[in-house]
Parts: C-alpha cells; sequence; structure tokens
C-alpha cells in the first residue's frame, strides 16, 4: 500500500472517530463542542490530505534544477514543511534560486530517494541541491 493511500485511510478513520463524537456530543447538547470538534476534524483533514499543497514529479522537478535551485521532498501535515512554505513566502529561503515542492505522497518514487538518503526513514522535509549535497533549513 503506498504511503498516500495509508495516509488517507489512516485519516479517515480518525475523521469518522471525531465526527462521530461530534454527533454524540450535539445529540447530549452540546452544541458548541460539537462545531468545534466537527470543524477542527474537518480543517485537520484539509490540512493532512495527500493531495494538497505544491507539487511536481521528482522527474520533472530535478530536470529543471539550476545550480541556485533545491528541490524540497515534503508531505501534507508536516508542521516543519509548513514553516518552510510560510518562510519561503515571506522571502526568506535556504537557496539563492528556486525551490522544486515534491509531495512524496503524491510521487512514489521521491518517497524512496528520501528513504535512501535519509536511512530508510520518510523525513521531510528534505532539500538536495542539484549536486546531491542535503541542505538543512534552520529551526528559524
Amino acid at each position: 500500500m503506498s504511503s498516500s493511500a495509508s495516509a488517507i485511510i489512516s485519516n479517515g478513520l480518525i475523521a469518522v472517530v471525531l465526527l462521530t463524537y461530534s454527533a454524540w456530543a450535539w445529540s447530549r447538547g452540546d452544541r458548541g463542542g460539537a462545531i468545534f470538534i466537527g470543524l477542527g476534524t474537518l480543517v485537520a483533514l484539509w490540512w493532512s490530505w495527500p493531495s494538497r499543497g505544491p507539487h511536481q514529479s521528482r522527474h520533472d522537478a530535478i530536470s529543471s534544477l539550476t545550480e541556485r535551485d533545491a528541490v524540497v521532498y515534503w508531505r501534507p501535515g508536516c508542521v516543519h514543511c509548513t514553516k518552510l512554505k510560510i518562510s519561503t513566502r515571506l522571502g526568506i529561503s535556504p537557496v539563492e534560486g528556486e525551490l522544486k515542492w515534491v509531495n512524496i505522497w503524491q510521487d512514489p518514487s521521491a518517497a524512496e530517494h528520501v528513504r535512501e538518503l535519509r536511512d530508510g526513514n520518510e523525513t521531510v522535509p528534505t532539500i538536495v541541491s542539484l549536486d546531491g549535497k542535503l541542505l538543512n533549513p534552520s529551526n528559524r
């Protein structure tokens, strides 16, 4: 089973449990709590949905790289990936050029490549320059 499929199944199961709890809370008269849990569940589902966000195939990203660019391997729901996206939108980037975003949940070859680079783990964000050097963004 692919990472994307397992993410959909696990997210879906968690959402069913939370939405069932929300319906139970509604039936018990806790309208505010039910709405809060229901809306929170829907936002969390959207945030971690496997096909959300910027993506291009690993092949396309690598073939369009220049010496100043880098490929960012990421996945939805990753807090550190979100922080990196926000910082790049604010003009703070770990590279001088462009970042090519590859969603490892949409590209199995990208997920495999990250596992090769990260000792079998799908550690994201993983940033790789044209020469294959791993770049580590700062925590800021």
